[in-house]
């Protein structure tokens, strides 16, 4: 078997993984009603924002993050999150905090934000399935097609322009 075929094996099995975990996290948040804390990052570059669509869950378009692991701290975990998503290393700063709610379940997400420099890249192939740049004016007509948690942090992008805006919103 070439290498590159038993990469390919490899990734693929690893997707599954991720997709069984996905459900297996999914149902028990929904039986408990509430879903740990989490971590969301919103990167610009030249005006536009970074979407992800991840290799598991719904198909909608997501803001690069993730969950915290216990006792880790939001701002360790975005970063450890981008490196892990796209392998990027940044500086980020914080928008704030917000508790949002989805299909009857209730979440905790901090929120940081970074301009990035260039849009270079290493998107990891088992847990991101795509990544696209969208302008303003593409998010606001496709709000829709991202998931419920990032329209809400979404609806918020412009604040977050100026230094210091972090906050808490519901």
């Amino acid at each position: 078997m070439s290498k590159d075929v038993g990469r390919r094996r490899l990734v693929s099995a690893r997707r599954l993984a991720y997709r069984v975990g996905y459900h297996v996290m999914d149902a028990y948040v929904r039986v408990r009603g509430h879903g740990p804390s989490g971590v969301k990052c919103v990167l610009s570059h030249d005006g536009e924002v970074l979407a992800v669509r991840h290799t598991y869950g719904p198909r909608a378009w997501h803001l690069p993050g993730g969950g915290m692991r216990r006792r880790e701290e939001p701002a360790r975990a975005a970063a450890r999150e981008l490196r892990e998503e796209l392998g990027l290393d940044v500086p980020l700063q914080e928008l704030g905090i917000y508790r949002v709610g989805t299909r009857g379940v209730r979440a905790t997400l901090h929120c940081y934000g970074a301009t990035l420099g260039s849009r270079a890249m290493t998107p990891d192939p088992v847990e991101i399935a795509e990544v696209t740049w969208m302008t303003p004016e593409a998010l606001a007509s496709r709000l829709k097609d991202w998931d419920p948690p990032a329209q809400v942090l979404l609806a918020h992008v412009g604040s977050w322009s100026r230094p210091g805006a972090a906050q808490e919103r519901e």
